[in-house]
């Protein structure tokens, strides 16, 4: 048996050599775990087994390792980890002043358009098609001053990019797709909800439709007008007692055929995209024509604007100009194409991983997609407005400087007298089928039941409950027979007629019974009105019954 050596206590102290286990995870590698040992003062078992000694040691430290693989790699999968996805829209501050550019799914579109997804080149033409109506044809029979003609159309130009982009934005923010929506939105708070919230919102929105619907209605019937207007020079002239029938077969020639064109009922028709372009083909053909006649100095000049009205009147047609009413509908149509073309299950444009669609538009830096320039509602808005203001600029100039005296050459006499009233009619009738299309529309038995039953229940309570009665007038013989004046100093006092004997007090036995059959016949009067007054109120408040019982069963269902 060997003998054991004791160690001295002049030999030195050795630290042992750290023992590093490495622990193996089923996902990843984890940091090496490292135990160094203490120099110890305990003398070793062994000298062979330092690592033994460290490793059973309760004093030990724990270190921890860091491997700079694992560093590497946890760093790129953190960076991953930020990375949006190929279609991670955020709603950002910088994200919100580009949303038009990305396709963002955050606005879905609610319900059935008012307009139909519409390729780019239509939309701008519905965009371009209004500015180049009634106003501008009628902006160069005006005497107006350069100053106030070109101040007027660059502010009015302005003021729609501005008005029409607060729309945009305004819809883009509250993602709602209709003006409709918009309204009920802003005046009936998004706190009140149930049945009172929902009719408040109901009752915005109607009045939005029918507004909208008047205000289509009347442009309509001033475009139709203005265009019999126009075509009455193309026929030869007729005498007077003829002449209100051939404007009236004008107007219903008009009416037919603005109606045939509108039959399709959509926006998306081939037949109302044709018609629209053309009405933009023949302003331009109209104004060639007046400028050849304004270079020719031939222009005629409207006598019945040449007055000190004319300047106002010159502000308002030039303003006119820019007015439109289909922003949220176009809008909304930009994005319904837009939608149609990435999220339909139906068309073959599928999304890539990458986030890039050939057709559609390019991938971003932050991986979001970006369409065409030709794609977005601010760039169409824009040209669309810009290309309005370049073809009405030069009727400014022929405002400002009118052919007083114009000398009417033979070349310019069938130019004057029927191509230029020609292509200002077809001008105008080729727009009413827009105008006619997007007018909303409304139940038609709900209306009719409201005009049959309710509104004469209205006119009867207001008429009998908040207005005067009417005074029974009568005749000045009565006063004369039945009332005594007396004359005085100071004043005339008139003694009333009292019922009894008429001796001695100025009245007779007839006027007696006329007073007693009048008391008579105002008795049976109020007899009646107070039963055709319960009728009246109860029509009224049983409206508002029938309204509970339609959310009722409504709600119910």
């Amino acid at each position: 048996m060997p003998d054991l050596e004791a160690p001295s206590s002049s030999s030195p102290l050795t630290r042992p050599d750290p023992l590093s286990l490495v622990i193996d995870d089923d996902d990843d590698q984890r940091p090496l775990v490292t135990y160094s040992g203490r120099p110890s003062h305990r003398s070793s078992p062994s000298s062979d087994s330092p690592v033994y000694e460290s490793a059973v040691d309760p004093t030990t430290p724990l270190i921890l390792a860091h491997n700079d693989d694992d560093d590497d790699e946890e760093e790129e999968e953190d960076r991953d980890a930020e990375r949006p996805l190929a279609l991670d829209f955020s709603s950002s501050d910088e994200d919100n002043d580009d949303l038009d550019d990305s396709l963002s799914p955050l606005y879905q579109i609610n319900g059935k358009l008012s307009i139909p997804p519409l390729p780019p080149f239509t939309i701008f033409v519905y965009l371009l098609s209004p500015y180049l109506k009634l106003g501008a044809l009628l902006l160069p029979y005006y005497q107006l001053p350069l100053k106030y003609g070109l101040s007027g159309l660059l502010i009015s130009a302005v003021v729609a990019v501005v008005a029409r982009h607060l729309l945009y934005l305004l819809s883009r923010y509250l993602r709602k797709a209709d003006l409709e929506d918009v309204v009920s939105h802003t005046f009936v708070s998004t706190k009140k909800r149930g049945r009172k919230g929902e009719r408040r919102r109901e009752f915005f929105k109607f009045l939005v439709r029918f507004g909208t619907a008047a205000l289509r209605v009347l442009l309509t019937v001033v475009y139709l007008h203005e265009c019999v207007h126009f075509a009455l020079p193309l026929i030869m002239p007729v005498a007077p007692l003829r002449q209100s029938s051939t404007e009236l077969g004008l107007a219903m020639g008009a009416i037919v055929l603005a109606l045939l064109l509108s039959y399709p009922g959509s926006l998306a028709s081939r037949v109302v995209v044709y018609s629209t372009n053309l009405s933009v083909f023949t302003y331009l053909l109209w104004l060639v024509a007046v400028t050849y006649l304004y270079t020719q100095g031939t222009l005629p000049i409207n006598p019945e604007r040449l007055n000190s009205r004319s300047i106002w009147e010159g502000l308002i047609t030039t303003a006119f100009i820019f007015t439109s009413s289909n922003t949220l509908p176009l809008y909304a149509s930009t994005k319904g194409t837009i939608q149609s073309l990435l999220f339909d299950a139906e068309t073959s444009l599928t999304l890539p991983t990458s986030g890039t669609t050939p057709s559609t538009g390019n991938s971003r830096r932050d991986g979001s997609l970006k369409q065409p320039l030709y794609r977005s509602f601010k760039f169409l808005s824009l040209l669309s407005i810009a290309m309005a203001v370049g073809l009405t600029l030069p009727l400014v100039g022929f405002a400002a400087f009118p052919n007083n005296t114009p000398s009417a050459p033979a070349s310019g006499t069938g130019i004057q007298t029927y191509v230029t009233p020609a292509l200002a009619s077809l001008t105008l009738l080729l727009a009413v089928p827009q105008l006619l299309i997007t007018i909303p529309t409304f139940p038609a038995a709900t209306l009719a039941i409201l005009a049959t039953y309710y509104f004469p229940a209205i006119l009867h309570i207001l008429d009998h409950t908040f207005k005067s009665p009417l005074s029974i007038i009568l005749p000045s013989t009565y006063f004369s027979s039945s009332f005594s004046v007396q004359p005085t100093p100071s004043t005339t006092i008139m003694n009333l007629p009292t019922p009894g004997p008429s001796s001695g007090l100025g009245v007779n036995a007839g006027d007696i019974l006329l007073q007693r059959k009048e008391r008579a016949l105002q008795k049976r009067q109020m007899r009646r009105r107070i039963v055709w007054d319960i009728w009246a109120w109860v029509i009224f408040f049983g409206g508002f019954v029938v309204l509970g019982a339609k959310a009722r069963i409504l709600g119910s269902v």
